[in-house]
């Protein structure tokens, strides 16, 4: 099959030959004799829609870029829009997660995963507010000494 190894959390998709395909992805544990003992992914997990992006699409001239920690960061992520070139175009310091607009919107006090998941919407522009050309992009999402990084395309 062709699916990835690991869920947007960062866990293992597949465990003991079973497939986790559902909307809300657990936490499995596996069992280790008569120890049972949780797997902890250690890295960033990113992705991002449309791709392309085209100014005439639905979307317009944004990226959507989400990507999931897997534990609350002691510092501030931090996405960096690269050009093909690899000249960084673009820095954001991400400064709140999703999970945090949910408790602060009263939506949810409970805490009940460990890792953070964030959500930012790139509006194409570099650092000087000029929209970018068309051609080949690179996200790179780095928080406490994790980076991961995404590739994405723009046409005009």
């Amino acid at each position: 099959m062709n699916l990835p190894n690991l869920d947007i959390t960062g866990n293992p998709r597949v465990w003991d030959n079973i497939i986790d395909m559902g909307a809300h992805e657990y936490n499995s544990t596996v069992d280790n004799n008569e120890h049972t003992q949780s797997v902890i992914v250690e890295q960033i997990v990113v992705s991002h829609f449309p791709n392309p992006i085209t100014p005439n699409g639905t979307n317009g001239n944004v990226a959507f870029i989400e990507f999931a920690l897997p534990k609350k960061p002691v510092e501030k992520p931090i996405l960096e829009i690269y050009n093909i070139k690899g000249q960084k175009i673009r820095s954001i310091k991400i400064t709140q997660s999703f999970s945090q607009l949910v408790r602060s919107a009263g939506l949810s006090s409970e805490d009940k995963q460990s890792g953070e998941y964030y959500s930012q919407v790139w509006d194409c522009k570099d650092n000087n507010r000029k929209l970018v050309s068309s051609g080949i992009y690179f996200y790179k999402v780095s928080s406490s000494g994790h980076n991961a990084i995404g590739k994405m395309m723009i046409i005009k």
